[in-house]
């Protein structure tokens, strides 16, 4: 929930360019990992975007910061 809720704030700010595969992906490749069974891991996408704020900070790709925006929200 708490990724669509930051993809449905990204569309809002940024417009419908990407689908919701494609603003995880946006992050890193391995924001779209898959478990053995071939299912998404969306605690990694979470993981990435943590990291990609913690690392470049305001220089972050904007779904990386809207995930994060998000997740403060809920802490």
């Amino acid at each position: 929930m708490l990724l669509e809720e930051a993809y449905d704030e990204y569309i809002k700010v940024y417009g419908n360019n990407l689908t919701f595969l494609g603003f995880r992906e946006s992050i890193s490749k391995y924001a779209v990992a898959k478990d053995n069974t071939g299912s998404y891991i969306y605690d990694e996408t979470i993981a990435e975007a943590f990291h990609d704020c913690y690392v470049n900070g305001m220089n972050a790709k904007p779904a990386s910061r809207m995930i994060m925006k998000v997740l403060n929200t809920k802490l």
